[in-house]
């Protein structure tokens, strides 16, 4: 049975607090012009999403879902502190309207990937992804009752906790980065239904084992978006990386993958033993080559070095594409991160930069938990959470863009003007 969403009623008009001149249409397939610009040239979140918003949301069917949307991500932006349904029904000026939000993210039957979709085409208009960067985070939980909640192991804060794994798929790009796509890991075992699309699924039931064939789907969708192709950068630290690589490998995908000390390996040359990436980077100090980091806003150099290397897996060298395995430290001494890539075409430097992509994702995720309420949902369906993360990665989507309007002016304190 279908249940429908009650009407918000007639969506308040989202300003930017300033009055407001259109800019030039830019070049693309955009109908619209550029987001209203204040006065001294800067737009805020809530100019671009007056400008941008409704574009994000045309697939939603009824007018009062696309109404409840806009509003429900100026709430994201506006509302300080924890964004529940209450807090953002509280800042839009409607208190009695928690519960229709409640009711919208919860239980209103859209679909999300759509939105998600569009808001990468949105985005990408104005500052096309050089890479898709997928990594894994833990939402902290206080209790057991929402969907996927287990005593987890937080690697950024080295305890055990209770909570969410999450998978999110980044649109990202040097000092630019947006939310693309997510996954909720389930505990225990996979569901053995089909999901209900190729995109949606609410019955995320997922084993550890099962995390690679997870991956290499988010991984498949975003490669495939419209668009040229871009490559994959999984920053992950899994134990074993060869059931992820074989299945990268089957689908054609391009990737950057880092990969664990003990791979099997072995160097394109007859009679070569197998290898690991431990053993190969070890012996390579003379051929380190030196890099600029640029993550964390400072300048700092690495070391590197690229091997060609073959999979050890019982295959033929003949039949194997080519790989380059990507060793990066931070000093002659200490042990070096391993990457493995199909991307071969690519420099050192070049491989590189993708990496720092990675970093660069996290600082992104970490801000959008603070400006947008990434991790504040307070349901406890699946399907409420990823419409809450849709709407969350909508609002960071406009943040994002308010940066690249901002450029170098950005305030010190890292927030955009409004």
């Amino acid at each position: 049975m279908t249940t429908s969403s009650p009407a918000l009623g007639p969506s308040p008009r989202v300003t930017a607090g300033r009055r407001a001149a259109r800019a030039p249409e830019p070049p693309g397939p955009s109908r619209r012009a550029d987001p209203a610009l204040a006065d001294d040239g800067i737009a805020g979140p809530q100019a671009f999403l007056e400008h941008i918003g409704p574009d994000f949301f045309t697939s939603l069917r009824r007018a009062d879902q696309r109404r409840a949307a806009v509003l429900y991500v100026s709430g994201l932006l506006s509302t300080p502190g924890r964004k529940s349904a209450r807090n953002i029904a509280r800042t839009v000026g409607e208190s009695a309207a928690a519960q229709r939000f409640h009711h919208f993210v919860n239980v209103s039957p859209w679909d999300w990937i759509p939105v998600r979709r569009a808001v990468v085409r949105a985005v990408g208009r104005f500052q096309p992804p050089s890479a898709w960067v997928i990594q894994q985070s833990v939402f902290p939980k206080t209790g057991r009752l929402s969907a996927g909640v287990d005593r987890i192991y937080d690697p950024d804060h080295g305890r055990t906790l209770v909570g969410q794994r999450v998978l999110g798929v980044w649109a990202a790009s040097p000092g630019f980065g947006v939310p693309a796509d997510w996954h909720l890991l389930m505990p225990g075992a996979p569901d053995p239904a089909q999901p209900p699309h190729d995109a949606a699924v609410t019955s995320e039931q997922t084993g550890s084992d099962e995390l690679p064939a997870v991956v290499a789907r988010l991984g498949d969708r975003a490669v495939r978006q419209s668009g040229p192709r871009r490559p994959l950068v999984i920053d992950l630290r899994l134990a074993d990386s060869a059931p992820l690589l074989a299945r990268l490998r089957a689908l054609g995908l391009p990737f950057l993958l880092r990969v664990d000390a003990g791979l099997r390996l072995r160097v394109p040359a007859a009679g070569a033993r197998p290898t690991s990436p431990e053993q190969l980077l070890g012996s390579d100090r003379g051929a380190l080559r030196r890099l600029v980091s640029h993550s964390g806003g400072t300048q700092t150099v690495v070391l590197g070095t690229t091997h060609p290397v073959l999979l050890h897996d019982g295959q033929p060298a003949q039949d194997q594409p080519p790989l380059r395995l990507l060793g990066l430290r931070r000093s002659v001494n200490a042990p070096p991160d391993a990457w493995l890539t199909n991307l071969t075409h690519l420099t050192l430097p070049e491989l590189h930069g993708l990496t720092e992509l990675a970093g660069r994702t996290r600082q992104e995720f970490w801000s959008a938990c603070t400006r947008v309420g990434l991790r504040d949902f307070t349901g406890r369906t699946a399907d409420g959470w990823h419409r809450h993360l849709t709407l969350a990665s909508a609002a960071y989507a406009v943040t994002a863009l308010a940066g690249i309007a901002a450029g170098p002016r950005l305030a010190a304190d890292g927030q955009f003007p409004s």
